[in-house]
């Protein structure tokens, strides 16, 4: 993120003008519905991973299909640029996606507005997905794209956290929120850190 871009809007922002209506409308659009949203984990998807842990994230290649000449398609075949439905069923992509997105929106709807409101939903998302117990998920993606009958997870999986860089963005914007704890900041960049191990 450019903050200095930022700190303009910001002040864009506090001089009340027709440039801060615009600004407002803006932000209304981009954040408007995430104060509403729900915050999703790795835990509400239907399967169980692989390796037994709900925690993990989890996705399937998308395009490995059943095997039509098998009686229970494994293992899945390759069918190059035919995306197989069944990628969709396994929520963790989408819903780690979604989060980034909406912290993302959040965090610089707060920078700009200072408004606590928009840094207390994008600290809510983050507890939920990467700090608390019962929802968080494990820092890894060892069964990312994983393909029924042939592996629990492949390297290229890693794709699916193409986005994650935002997160560290967010963070460094919600720093100056009192409601975002030193300690939460540290376990966080914990979860940073054995992901990257």
């Amino acid at each position: 993120l450019d903050l200095v871009q930022l700190e303009k809007y910001h002040r864009a922002f506090v001089l009340n003008d027709s440039n801060s209506k615009i600004i407002k409308d803006r932000i209304a659009s981009l954040t408007d519905d995430l104060l509403e949203m729900k915050p999703l984990s790795v835990m509400d998807k239907s399967i169980v991973p692989p390796g037994g842990d709900k925690h993990d994230f989890t996705s399937m290649g998308p395009y490995w299909w059943p095997d039509p000449a098998k009686s229970d398609g494994l293992p899945y075949i390759r069918r190059d640029g035919e995306r197989n439905p069944e990628y969709h069923k396994i929520t963790d992509e989408s819903y780690f996606t979604t989060t980034i997105e909406a912290v993302e929106n959040l965090a610089i709807a707060f920078y700009i507005t200072k408004v606590s409101g928009y840094a207390e939903k994008a600290a809510e998302l983050l507890r939920v997905w990467f700090l608390n117990d019962e929802t968080k998920m494990n820092p890894n993606m060892k069964h990312s794209q994983f393909i029924p009958g042939i592996n629990t997870g492949r390297g290229i999986g890693l794709i699916e956290t193409r986005y994650i860089f935002k997160i560290t963005d967010a963070i460094i914007l919600l720093r100056s929120f009192d409601g975002w704890k030193k300690e939460e900041d540290t376990k966080l960049t914990k979860w940073f850190e054995e992901y990257f191990n």
